[in-house]
Order: structure tokens, then C-alpha cells, then sequence
């Protein structure tokens, strides 16, 4: 009979623990019953020194969870870590604006202060989407497969989304006017928001402002060639 070795079984029977406690948190009947009978199979092989065979029902298992997760199906973000950086996220981003407010006085003709307001309103949108997912809101994402990079990672990328978007809108607008920059501050952290706490408002503005870009460079051309046309005959 083959040996087996007890970091080996020790191992296993951690990972077959962490597929348990995982199974609680989700949402749809039908995964977490695959998920607790595949575990319950796993434990059985353990026992039987069968590692083999439980590595597959573990396999099984955390395919389950992972199918779930993919469908946004998972809610497992209540914890104290989660609350305590969410909240520190809040707390650094709002300090953000205060510091904007403070130090950019002259905020019509200022372009580094609705930068770093979108920038504030995208943390706080990212921040606000994990105390969201927290008290059971189910958001459409799936940009964020584990719980330490939604909590730890999605603040971060709400601001950068916050401010591309914010970006994204000043082009579209540019391209029809003169302006420089957005004037309606509360518009501007609004936009930074969103994107930071929906991916799928982020990215629907991202391609309507491309799509305008390309419209307006198409419409152009032909403009351009005909001014080319005239020179030479002149």
C-alpha cells in the first residue's frame, strides 16, 4: 500500500475545510448542494487515505464555487477585514475632496481640482459597491473573481475607472466645443462615482465617447480632402 505522507493529507484536508466554509456563502441552492456533497466525498476519501480520489471531489467542489462566483452568485464579503478597509478607503477618498476643496480655492478655472474630485467620487464608488455587496446587493460583475482583490483592489480601481470616465466625457465633450474642462463639480464626482461603482456604466461611456470620436474623425475627412483638392488647384 502506497505511503501517505501527513503534509500531503494535511494539506488536502486544509484546502477541502476552505471549499466547506466557502460552500456557506453561496447564494444558489443548487451549487452550494454540489459543493457540500462533493466536500462530503472529499472528507470520506481523507479518511480513507484515498488522497487521490479526494483531490477530485475537491476539484469538483471549487469548480462548483468558481461557476458561482463567475455569476456573481457568491457573497462573501461581510467580514471585519472587508468593513475596516472599506471604510478606510471612504475615509482616505473623502479626505481627497476635502483636501481639493481646501487647497483649490478657484475651482472654475483650476483643471487638477474636478480631476481629483473624479478621482475621489470613483474611490468612494468603489468603496461604497464592496459595503454593498457587504449588506447583500447583488452587483452585475465579474471583473472581481476573490474576495481580497474586491476589497482590497476594487476602491483602487473604482478611482482610476472614476477618473477615465470623467476623462472620457471631456473628450466627447471637446470634440463639439472649446471647453476645457466640466464646471458642475457635484456633475464631475457624480461621473467619477458611477464609474467607480458600476463597470458597466464606466465601459457603456467609454465606447459611446469612442464611437462619437470615430463619427467625428470620419466626418472629417472628407472635409480635409476636399481642402487639399483646392489647394492644389489654387
Amino acid at each position: 500500500m502506497k505511503k501517505i505522507w501527513p503534509d500531503k493529507k494535511s494539506k488536502l484536508s486544509k484546502k477541502v475545510e476552505r471549499a466547506e466554509a466557502n460552500a456557506r456563502h453561496v447564494l444558489h441552492k443548487e451549487y452550494r448542494q454540489s459543493i457540500k456533497r462533493a466536500v462530503e466525498n472529499a472528507w470520506q476519501a481523507i479518511e480513507n487515505d484515498d488522497l487521490r480520489t479526494a483531490s477530485s471531489y475537491l476539484y469538483e467542489a471549487e469548480h462548483y464555487f468558481d461557476k458561482a462566483r463567475y455569476e456573481n452568485l457568491v457573497i462573501f464579503y461581510n467580514t471585519p477585514l472587508a468593513i475596516m478597509w472599506s471604510v478606510l478607503y471612504l475615509a482616505f477618498f473623502i479626505g481627497i475632496v476635502f483636501f481639493a476643496s481646501q487647497f483649490y480655492p478657484n475651482q472654475e478655472n483650476n483643471i487638477t481640482f474636478p480631476i481629483l474630485i473624479a478621482l475621489a467620487g470613483g474611490g468612494i464608488g468603489g468603496a461604497t459597491a464592496v459595503l454593498s455587496k457587504i449588506v447583500g446587493l447583488h452587483l452585475k460583475t465579474q471583473a472581481i473573481t476573490t474576495r481580497v482583490t474586491w476589497y482590497f483592489i476594487k476602491p483602487i480601481l473604482g478611482a482610476i475607472m472614476g477618473t477615465l470616465t470623467y476623462f472620457a466625457i471631456l473628450s466627447g465633450l471637446t470634440i463639439f466645443t472649446d471647453t476645457p474642462k466640466v464646471n458642475n463639480v457635484p456633475g464631475v464626482f457624480l461621473t467619477g462615482f458611477l464609474g467607480g461603482y458600476l463597470e458597466s456604466f464606466s465601459t457603456r461611456i467609454l465606447n459611446e465617447i469612442a464611437d462619437k470620436m470615430v463619427e467625428t474623425v470620419n466626418q472629417q475627412a472628407p472635409h480635409d480632402e476636399q481642402n487639399e483638392q483646392d489647394n492644389k488647384t489654387e
